[in-house]
C-alpha cells in the first residue's frame, strides 16, 4: 500500500512477514497517538512519506491465523529513509501465550479497570480469528503455598475474564477457564516483587 505523494521526501516503510517462512502477510496495521501517522491500513507492505520523527505511537497489527502484535512505544527516527519489519507468529494449536497487563484486586477475582485495553485486544484477536477457541489459564503467586484457596482464586479470575469476553461479543462456546493456583509458578521460590508478579499471570491456550 504505497501512500507516497512526494518521492523526494523521506520514506517510511513497514513490512509484515510470517516469522516461520518470511513470506508477506496481509494484515490490519493500526497507528494511534501521533497526528503524523494516525490511521488504520490493510497491507503486507505499507509505504508513506513522513516529515518528522515519531517519538512515540501505539502500533497494533492483526492478521487471521497469527498472534497479534502490540507496541505501545513504537518510534520512528527519521534521519534517512526508514524500513522496519514485523514478524508475526503463526497460530499453532497447543500454543500457550501470556497476556500482559491484566490486573486484579489483591487477593480477589475482581478485574481492575486498567486491564480493559488488554482485554479488548484479546477480544479483537478472537474476532480476527473466528475459528480459534481458547482456554483462559489463571495463575497466582502463593509464596510457596500450593493451596486449594489459590487454585480457586485463579479459577475465579479466569472465569471473570471469560465473562468479560462473552459480554464483549465472543461466544462462550469458544471459551473455557482453568485455574492452576500456584502449581505452575515461573519462580517456585520468588525472591522479590518482580518474580512474584511474574507468577501472577494470565495465559491463553490456543485450542
Amino acid at each position: 500500500f504505497d501512500l507516497r505523494t512526494n518521492y523526494k521526501d523521506k520514506t517510511y516503510s513497514l513490512h509484515i512477514r510470517n516469522e516461520k517462512n518470511k513470506k508477506p502477510i496481509k494484515a490490519t496495521i493500526s497507528f494511534f497517538g501521533s497526528n503524523e501517522i494516525n490511521g488504520i491500513y490493510v497491507a503486507s507492505d505499507l509505504i508513506m512519506n513522513l516529515k518528522k520523527t515519531i517519538k512515540f505511537c501505539d502500533l497494533k497489527i492483526d492478521a487471521e491465523g497469527y498472534l497479534s502484535f502490540d507496541n505501545e512505544e513504537y518510534s520512528i527516527v527519521l534521519r534517512d529513509d526508514v524500513s522496519d519489519t514485523v514478524y508475526l507468529e503463526p497460530l499453532v494449536r497447543g500454543t500457550v501465550a501470556k497476556i500482559d497487563e491484566i490486573y486484579f484486586a489483591g487477593g480477589l477475582p475482581t478485574i481492575l479497570e486498567e486491564s480493559v485495553p488488554k482485554l479488548n485486544r484479546l477480544r479483537d484477536f478472537l474476532l480476527v480469528n473466528p475459528s480459534v477457541n481458547i482456554e483462559i489459564q489463571g495463575h497466582v503467586n502463593g509464596d510457596g503455598e500450593k493451596s486449594l484457596r489459590a487454585k480457586k482464586l485463579s479459577k475465579k479470575r479466569a472465569k471473570n475474564i471469560l465473562q468479560y469476553l462473552h459480554k464483549a461479543g465472543i461466544s462462550p462456546k469458544r471459551l473455557s477457564a482453568k485455574g492452576f493456583g500456584f502449581t505452575k509458578p515461573v519462580y517456585e521460590h520468588p525472591e522479590n516483587e518482580v518474580q512474584k508478579e511474574a507468577n501472577r499471570r494470565v495465559e491463553i491456550l490456543i485450542k
